[in-house]
């Protein structure tokens, strides 16, 4: 896989390939819809699975169009949207949703690119769940990472929708350091328990732990810059 990345812009990191990772073991099927899909990075992974579709959306021109030419690249027939989340309608609602949503509270002052991928004001979390919650079919499911100290206002937020966690992992950069990163599993109108999944520990003393070096084993992409 061929991902091209803005040289002096946002660039994906490990969070978009630990997500996809938590995502694909579900072997989703129907239409899905990637918010703030960026370069494409989420939509070009999740292609590997014929039985769907992805809609990509972004609220920035020079991302649809570097989306646009990714999928172009990899041979992908995925649709590319340019709309801000909170006003994008459809018709025809959405099996599932995926996102690595920004949740960063600095600012970047001297990149507008940065700043619009990264920073929660573009999209805060209370608008983003509700959005999820009026594109989701009923029982469709929602897969997202999120900064794991705002855990509390992720579960806030979700009390206002239909949407409801059915699974959660907690990503820590190291055994003895907080967790930094939470992957979401939720889904409308569930009924069922949480299921907590033991902690993905990123680093150890000689370097990446095993898991990280499987996940990025198992992900062949090879990134190009553009100007």
């Amino acid at each position: 896989m061929i991902i091209y990345q803005y040289k002096n812009g946002y660039r994906y990191n490990s969070d978009s390939l630990i997500l996809y990772d938590f995502i694909r073991v579900d072997k989703l099927k129907g239409l899905g819809l990637d918010i703030g899909t960026g370069s494409g990075i989420l939509s070009i992974l999740m292609s590997e699975n014929k039985n769907i579709k992805i809609d990509a959306l972004d609220i920035q021109e020079e991302n649809a169009k570097l989306c646009e030419l990714n999928f172009k690249e990899n041979n992908i027939n995925y649709q590319v949207i340019l709309s801000d989340i909170k006003d994008y309608k459809v018709y025809n609602h959405y099996d599932f949703i995926i996102s690595n949503p920004p949740f960063y509270s600095k600012m970047q002052a001297s990149n507008k690119h940065l700043n619009t991928s990264r920073h929660i004001d573009f999209m805060p979390l209370d608008i983003f769940l509700k959005s999820c919650d009026k594109l989701l079919k009923p029982h469709g499911f929602l897969y997202f990472c999120y900064d794991a100290k705002k855990i509390d206002l992720i579960f806030q937020f979700m009390q206002n929708t239909k949407l409801k966690c059915e699974k959660i992992r907690f990503i820590h950069t190291k055994i003895d350091k907080n967790a930094n990163l939470v992957l979401i599993k939720a889904r409308k109108l569930s009924k069922s328990d949480i299921q907590i999944l033991p902690a993905l520990i990123c680093h150890e003393d000689n370097g990446l732990s095993e898991e990280l070096n499987n996940i990025y084993q198992n992900i062949k992409v090879h990134s190009y810059d553009l100007q």
